[in-house]
C-alpha cells in the first residue's frame, strides 16, 4: 500500500511539472493571447494547491514559471512568482524560505521601482512575523505596506495594512491601546470611502476593544452604526447584548440574544449564546427558560464531546419543577442513566470483540510489514555509516589542507618575508649613505623588494587568515572585504553582520571562511560583477550566510563540473550543511549556507 501511495504521489508531481513546462514552453513559442490565458490556469492551480494544503505541488508548478520569468527578463512576472512562493511557504510554515522568496522579490522591486507590488510584499512579511509572534517587526512591516499604500492612494489595501497591525497588538502582545490606534484610523479610512467589509470588521474590533475598556458609551453607539450596516450580523447583535446586560436592560438582552441564535451559523457561537440565553432568564427569575436554554447548551455540548450531563441541570430542574415532579423526574432521570449505561456497556463489549478480531486478521499481514521496514532500516544504517564515513575522511583531508595552509603561511612570513625586510632595510641603509651606487636604481630595487613583501603578506593572509582564528567569522569576513577593495580597487564590495559574536568550531569557521573567499574571488575574477554582498547571520546554534553578485551568472549543469564549485560544495557538505545556488547567465548568483551547529559532530 505504501509503495503504491507513493507512486501515486510521484505520478502526481511528475505530471504537475510536466503541465508546468508545457505552458512554459507553449508560452516561450507563442507570445499570444490565449497562450498567456493558458498559462495564468497554471497559476491559478498552484493558488488553488496551496489553499489546499498541497504546499509541494504548489512550488512545483511555481518554480518553472519563475526561472522562465527571470530567463526572459519579465522580472514583475518573477515577482509575483516570488510573493506566491512566499505566501506558500509561509502557509506551509517553512518561514526561513518564505523570508528568502519575499526579500528576493523586494530586492527586484526595490531595484526596478516596482511599487505596485512593494504593499503586497511587506504585507506578507508582516504576515510571518505575525506566524512567529514577534508583534513590534510585523507591525514595523505592516506601517511600510501602509506607506506605500499611501503613496499610491490605495486606500484598501492601507485598511487592510491597519487592522492587521491593529491584530498584532492585540493579539500578541495583548496592547488594547496601541491596537485601538491602528483600528479607529482603519474604522475611519473606512467610512471616507465607504467600504462596507472594513466597517464591519474593523468596528467589530473597535466594539470589542471599549468594552474591554468599560467604555460601553462608545462600545454602544458603535454597534449601533454597524448594526444599520448588518441588522442580522449574529456578532453584533450578541455585543450589544453583552452592552444592555452591563445596563441591566436583560429582557433586551435576551431578545438580541435570541435574534442572534437564529442567525449564527458557528457551533461554538451558538454555545456561548445558549449559555448567555441561560444567564440572562436567570437574572429576571425565569428559571424554566432559563434550563430550557442551559438544556440545549449541555445537549449541543454533549453532541460535540460526547460528555455526560453535568451537575448544573440538577440545580435548574430543582428550580424548573415543583415538588410533586421532582420524584418522578428523579426516577426517570435513573432510569435513563441505567439505560445509557447498559448501551454503553454494550458497545464497549462489541468494539472489544472487532478489535480483537481486527487484531487477529491483521497480526501475520503486519508482521509481514514489520520484517521488510526492519530490513528497510538495516539497509538505511549502513547506508548512513557509510555516508558518515566519507564524511569523516573529506574532513580529516580537509583538517589537513589546513595543518598545511598554517605551516607554509608561517614559513613564508617568518622566513621569506624576514629575509626580503632585511634586504630591504640594507638597501635603504646604502641609499641613505649617498654612495657612489645610482640612488635611482637603488630605489627601484627597494620598491620591487617592497611590494613583493606586500604580495608575501597578502599570500600569507590568504594562505591562514590570522584574523579569524583571533577573533573569529564576523572580523575575519571584514578584513576579507577590505583586503579585496584594495586588491581589485573594486568599491562595490559590502558587507553585512547581524546576530552576535559567536565563536565556533575551528574547523567550522575555517571551511566558511574558505568557501566565502572562494564565492566573492569567483565574482571578481570570472563574474566581472560590479556589487558583491556578503550577509552573516549568527545564533547560538545556526549559522546563515548569504553572497550575492551582479556579474554574467552560469549554467548550473556545467559549472557544477568546475574544481572552485565542486570544492565549494564538498566543503559545506562535510559540515552536513545545505548549499543553495540561484543563478542563470546573465543574471548574477545568489548563495545561500545554513549550518545547524548542534548537527555537527564538533
Amino acid at each position: 500500500m505504501k509503495m503504491e501511495k507513493a507512486g501515486l504521489i510521484c505520478a502526481k508531481r511528475v505530471f504537475l511539472a510536466t503541465l508546468a513546462l508545457f505552458f512554459i514552453a507553449k508560452f516561450a513559442f507563442s507570445q499570444t493571447q490565449q497562450s498567456q490565458t493558458d498559462l495564468m490556469d497554471v497559476v491559478t492551480l498552484a493558488d488553488s494547491l496551496t489553499q489546499t494544503g498541497d504546499f509541494l505541488d504548489a512550488e512545483n508548478l511555481l518554480l518553472p514559471l519563475l526561472n522562465q520569468a527571470i530567463a526572459s527578463k519579465q522580472l514583475s512576472f518573477a515577482v509575483d512568482m516570488l510573493i506566491r512562493l512566499g505566501i506558500n511557504a509561509e502557509m506551509a510554515g517553512r518561514y526561513q524560505k518564505s523570508f528568502e522568496y519575499l526579500n528576493f522579490a523586494l530586492r527586484i522591486s526595490e531595484k526596478n521601482n516596482y511599487t505596485d507590488h512593494l504593499s503586497e510584499i511587506f504585507l506578507n512579511i508582516g504576515y510571518v512575523y505575525f506566524d512567529l509572534k514577534q508583534c513590534r517587526q510585523a507591525v514595523d512591516y505592516y506601517r511600510k505596506s501602509i506607506e506605500v499604500a499611501a503613496i499610491r492612494r490605495d486606500t484598501l489595501a492601507m485598511i487592510k495594512g491597519l487592522n492587521n497591525a491593529g491584530n498584532a497588538w492585540m493579539t500578541i502582545d495583548n496592547n488594547a491601546d496601541s491596537a485601538l490606534v491602528y483600528f479607529e484610523e482603519g474604522f475611519r479610512l473606512s467610512e471616507k470611502v465607504d467600504y462596507s467589509t472594513g466597517l464591519l470588521v474593523i468596528g467589530g474590533n473597535v466594539a470589542q476593544i471599549y468594552l474591554l475598556q468599560e467604555k460601553y458609551n462608545l462600545a454602544s453607539a458603535m454597534i449601533k452604526q454597524l448594526l444599520l450596516i448588518s441588522p442580522e450580523n449574529s456578532y453584533f447583535l450578541f455585543t450589544r447584548a453583552q452592552i444592555e446586560k452591563v445596563d441591566k436592560k436583560y429582557f433586551d438582552a435576551i431578545s438580541d440574544c435570541r435574534k442572534a441564535i437564529v442567525n449564527t451559523g458557528s457551533v461554538e457561537f451558538r454555545l456561548a449564546l445558549l449559555k448567555e440565553l441561560s444567564g440572562l432568564y436567570i437574572s429576571v427569575g425565569k428559571s424554566d427558560s432559563a434550563f430550557f436554554y442551559l438544556s440545549g447548551f449541555t445537549t449541543l455540548t454533549d453532541s460535540i464531546h460526547k460528555a455526560e450531563i453535568n451537575g448544573d441541570i440538577n440545580k435548574l430542574e430543582a428550580q424548573y419543577q415543583n415538588e410533586k415532579k421532582l420524584r418522578k423526574i428523579e426516577q426517570l432521570e435513573k432510569d435513563a442513566l441505567l439505560k445509557q449505561r447498559r448501551v454503553r456497556e454494550m458497545t464497549f463489549l462489541l468494539i472489544g470483540v472487532v478489535v480483537i478480531a481486527l487484531i487477529i486478521v491483521f497480526y501475520y499481514r503486519n508482521k509481514r510489514i514489520i520484517v521488510a521496514q526492519k530490513l528497510e532500516i538495516e539497509a538505511r544504517k549502513r547506508t548512513e555509516i557509510e555516508n558518515e564515513s566519507e564524511i569523516r575522511v573529506a574532513r580529516s583531508y580537509i583538517e589537513g589542507e589546513e595543518t598545511e595552509r598554517e605551516r607554509l603561511a608561517c614559513e613564508i612570513h617568518d622566513g621569506l618575508g624576514g629575509m626580503l625586510t632585511g634586504i630591504r632595510l640594507q638597501l635603504n641603509g646604502l641609499i641613505s649613505d649617498n654612495n657612489s651606487v645610482k640612488v635611482g636604481e637603488l630605489n627601484l630595487v627597494a620598491s620591487r623588494i617592497h611590494d613583493a613583501s606586500a604580495e608575501l603578506r597578502q599570500m600569507s593572509r590568504n594562505l591562514f587568515p590570522q584574523t579569524l582564528v583571533e577573533y573569529g567569522l564576523n572580523a575575519a569576513f571584514s578584513e576579507l572585504v577590505e583586503s579585496l577593495k584594495r586588491q581589485f580597487l573594486s568599491p562595490g564590495l559590502y558587507y553585512y553582520f547581524s546576530g552576535s559574536e559567536f565563536r565556533y568550531d575551528a574547523l567550522v569557521e575555517k571551511q566558511l571562511f574558505r568557501t566565502v573567499q572562494e564565492l566573492v574571488n569567483n565574482a571578481l575574477k570570472h563574474a566581472v560583477a560590479k556589487r558583491i554582498s556578503i550577509e552573516l547571520v549568527t545564533g547560538p546554534d545556526r549559522i546563515w550566510i548569504a553572497v550575492s553578485d551582479d556579474g554574467t551568472g552560469f549554467d548550473k549543469a556545467v559549472a557544477v563540473k568546475g574544481i572552485g564549485l565542486r570544492s565549494v560544495a564538498e566543503r559545506i557538505s562535510s559540515l552536513n550543511g545545505k548549499l543553495e545556488m540561484v543563478s542563470l547567465p546573465g543574471e548574477g548568483t545568489h548563495v545561500t549556507i545554513e549550518l545547524e551547529i548542534e548537527r555537527l559532530d564538533v
